[in-house]
């Protein structure tokens, strides 16, 4: 994201409603919640380089 865009977007809240700013709110958490999640799976994939499952130590996303 260029600056410019990203000052813009950090200036949006201010131009939002209660309703619209809530909605941003949970957008933004549900956006984070996955790709915490997601972090969290490839750290532990790099960990372990077998399936939990079968052993096999080819792996796949």
């Amino acid at each position: 994201m260029l600056n410019h865009d990203f000052r813009r977007f950090l200036d949006a809240p201010d131009r939002l409603n209660s309703a619209q700013f809530k909605e941003a709110q949970t957008n933004i958490r549900n956006r984070r919640r996955k790709t915490d999640a997601i972090s969290e799976i490839e750290a532990r994939t790099n960990q372990e380089r077998k399936c939990p499952f079968c052993r096999d130590e080819r792996r796949q996303k």
